[in-house]
């Protein structure tokens, strides 16, 4: 039996911070903001844009200025075509450095496989608990991407089924308030 831990990371940072969007003569204007309007405009190549009774433009996206967006672990929103493919792809790479650094600060070296026997990888998954924690079956990458660092730095073979016969045993596991969240990678063969 062998064991990588690692901290258990859920969150992707899409965004650092929005780029400021200004009200033109073209959106529908909210009355809240009818009432602070310029009866100038400012021409800004093809857009013309409204201004305040101070002459500033109107800041259209104020809620999202300044806030980082996040990408919260979860298998059925990574391929449900919300995300852009490079967006995953981006994350994907993300996880796979992450359980290659976490392999090799293991220790794990290529395993070697008994004659007529294969591998079963398990994680489990250590966390406080929360109304806001996806539905289990719902992390399979985290299996996905471990098994895929395992193959990478040759520490098994392969992941086909010749080699890696049960891939998907996930547990949660509760923590007290306060406590870091963490993964629990457990190989064995059957």
């Amino acid at each position: 039996m062998w064991r990588v831990t690692c901290e258990y990371k859920d969150l992707y940072v899409l965004k650092k911070n929005s780029k400021q969007q200004y009200y033109t003569t073209k959106d529908k204007i909210p009355k809240y903001i009818q009432k602070q309007l310029s009866t100038e405009y400012l021409s800004l190549g093809k857009k013309i844009y409204l201004l305040d009774k101070e002459g500033n433009r109107i800041i259209k996206n104020s809620n999202k200025l300044n806030k980082v967006e996040y990408f919260k672990l979860n298998g059925q929103k990574l391929y449900n075509g919300t995300l852009h493919p490079l967006v995953r792809k981006s994350i994907t790479n993300l996880y796979h450095e992450y359980f290659k650094t976490a392999i090799i600060n293991a220790g794990l070296t290529k395993l070697e496989l008994p004659e007529g026997k294969s591998f079963k990888i398990a994680v489990n998954i250590y966390v406080v608990e929360s109304s806001k924690l996806p539905d289990v079956d719902n992390l399979w990458p985290l299996e996905k991407w471990f098994t895929d660092s395992l193959v990478e730095l040759g520490i098994i073979e392969d992941d086909s089924p010749k080699f890696v016969r049960s891939n998907g045993e996930k547990t949660y596991v509760w923590l007290n308030e306060g406590e870091t969240n963490y993964l629990e990678f457990i190989i064995t063969t059957i």
